[in-house]
Parts: C-alpha cells; sequence; structure tokens
C-alpha cells in the first residue's frame, strides 16, 4: 500500500476510533435536527414532534434547523457533510428516494453517504376529485377519463411533488391520458380542484376527510393497502381495482454515513419506545401521522425499494423538477 493511502486509511481509522469512544455516553450535549423541507409542512412538523420528545427523554436540547431548497437536497448536503458522531441527524420525505431520480446531477450518494436510522411515520393519501365531476368510484372514473382523453387535469404542488408522482402511477396502471396541471404549492392546488378548475387530486388524508364532510370534493379512494380510519368506508385503490397501487408519503430519520455503533443502536432501542408515548401518539394522530418505527436495515431496504419504485415511474413520465 503506498504511504499516502496508508496515513489516510490510518486518520480514517483514528477518527472512527475516536467517534465510537464519543458514543459510549451518547448525547453529552444538543444535537440538532436537520428539516430538509421548510416549517409548516410534514417534514418539519414530525421533526418538531421528534425533537421534543428525544429533548425530554435525553434531558439535552434538541434544536430544529430548517434547510430547505431544491427539494430537499440544501439540507440534506448539509448533513451529509456534518461530523459523523451522531450531533447532526437530517429527516426527510420522499424526495430523498426520487431526488437521483429526477436531477441529472447529485451532490452526494443517496444511500453511500448516510447512515439510515428509521423510519418514523406515514401520512397516508386519498384521490379526491371536484363535487361535479360524475363519477362516484375509481372504475367510474377510469371510464369517464378513458372516454375523455386528455379532458381531465390533475393537479400537484409541483413536478416531482408526492402528488404528481401519484397521479402519474395511477395514469401508468389504468392506461390513461389525463393532464398534469403543477402549482406553486399544495394550497393553491387544492384551491382549484374545490373551485373546478382542476378534476383530480391526490392529497393527504387530512385534506380529505375534512373535505368530504364539508361536500367540497369526493374522495373515491386511498392510496394505501390499508383503509384510513378516518375515513373507513372509502375502498383503497387496490380494493377498487387497481392492483398493487400503494403510495404513502412517509418520513424518516438519517445520519451521516459512518455513525458510531452506539449511536445507531441507541436511536434504535430508544425511538420506538419514545415516540410510543401516549402524549406523543396523540400530537401524531391530531396531524394524521400513522407511526411506523424500523431498524436500520429495514429502513435501508425500505429507502432502497422506493428508489426502484419511483425511478420507474419517473423516466415513464418523464418527470423533470420544477
Amino acid at each position: 500500500m503506498p504511504i499516502s493511502s496508508r496515513f489516510s486509511w490510518l486518520v480514517g481509522f483514528a477518527l472512527l476510533v475516536a467517534f465510537q469512544a464519543i458514543a459510549q455516553d451518547f448525547p453529552r450535549k444538543s444535537i440538532t435536527i436537520v428539516a430538509s423541507s421548510p416549517p409548516g409542512g410534514g417534514v418539519d412538523l414530525i421533526t418538531r414532534i421528534l425533537a421534543r420528545a428525544l429533548s425530554e427523554e435525553w434531558k439535552q436540547t434538541v434544536v430544529v434547523e430548517n434547510r430547505s431548497g431544491a427539494g430537499g437536497i440544501v439540507g440534506t448536503q448539509y448533513v451529509a457533510n456534518a461530523q459523523p458522531d451522531g450531533y447532526t441527524l437530517l429527516t426527510v420525505s420522499l424526495g430523498h428516494a426520487t431526488n437521483p431520480s429526477l436531477y441529472q446531477k447529485m451532490p452526494y450518494d443517496t444511500m453511500a453517504e448516510f447512515t439510515p436510522l428509521s423510519l418514523l411515520a406515514k401520512l397516508t393519501v386519498a384521490l379526491t376529485v371536484n363535487k361535479s365531476l360524475p363519477v362516484n368510484s375509481v372504475k367510474e372514473l377510469i371510464a369517464y377519463a378513458k372516454a375523455n382523453p386528455e379532458k381531465l387535469s390533475c393537479g400537484s404542488g409541483g413536478n416531482g411533488s408526492s402528488q404528481h408522482l401519484a397521479c402519474e402511477m395511477f395514469k401508468n396502471l389504468a392506461g390513461l391520458k389525463i393532464l398534469h396541471i403543477p402549482y406553486r404549492g399544495v394550497g393553491a392546488a387544492r384551491t382549484d380542484l374545490i373551485g373546478g378548475q382542476i378534476q383530480i387530486m391526490f392529497d393527504q388524508i387530512s385534506f380529505a376527510a375534512q373535505n368530504v364532510q364539508s361536500g367540497n370534493v369526493k374522495v373515491l379512494a386511498v392510496t394505501t393497502m390499508k383503509r384510513s380510519p378516518l375515513i373507513p368506508n372509502i375502498p383503497t385503490m387496490d380494493e377498487a381495482g387497481l392492483a398493487g397501487y400503494d403510495v404513502v408519503t412517509w418520513f424518516g430519520l438519517l445520519g451521516p454515513s459512518n455513525l458510531p455503533r452506539n449511536v445507531i443502536e441507541k436511536l434504535r432501542i430508544d425511538l420506538p419506545r419514545i415516540m410510543a408515548k401516549p402524549e406523543i401518539r396523540k400530537e401524531l394522530e391530531k396531524q394524521t401521522f400513522d407511526s411506523v418505527f424500523s431498524g436500520p436495515s429495514e429502513f435501508d431496504l425500505f429507502l432502497k425499494q422506493e428508489m426502484i419504485k419511483w425511478d420507474k415511474v419517473i423516466k415513464e413520465a418523464g418527470i423533470q423538477p420544477s
């Protein structure tokens, strides 16, 4: 081995040993969890719930730092470059798995430069349509869309957003020609769905449940493999005839690559117990989050599966980032 390579290896090994030693009594100081989205969104909400829970349990300050931009890439790159000591962590959502397919060049390796820690929560998505659309089931919507190609439009919060991807998967599986209308944010798309400027939207279950009760929209199905307790009478897409359709907005926790084993193990043990506390579960349910925890290896596999699934959809639809 050349002297320079041997020296680099020794330095890397020495740093790893040092971080392992520090992790023995982790955490000894304040922790920063970077939210890869602006304040107010799902990533921000789940991060703040997690930060409060960890702070109370570990008796250390847990700071939430919003670093948004480029579909979450800005905050994610920041954590990729952070010291791998456990004191800088990252919360991500579906975009973490789809960005490598949306962007031609990425400033980091989505899998190699991070340590998967756990899924944190999922949000059920629902297929909603304008109340005046003459359909009352997924089967009727498919028939109507086939009889009126490119006459229906599906809104989203932007190209490559979870709403857009859910719509493209629907179009692919059902063989439909539906126009995609990207908006600058989900709120504007919701307004136009209710107003009839667009006819279809895949959106969070909370929006669907609230507006179906008020009669603003019709909800035809939920996109998960199980029905939602918020609207238990609404079938899943799979039950409605689109076999295997499974779309969920998820949130997970990562760290930089080469996190000390002790840090990984502490989070693996503590996260499910802390987040299962009644007061935390109540707060999650209030925001319509479903708690979902997994070990690092399970989350690693989940990320790889999500990347494969959405890469196919993105390439077939030719989706480009907004």
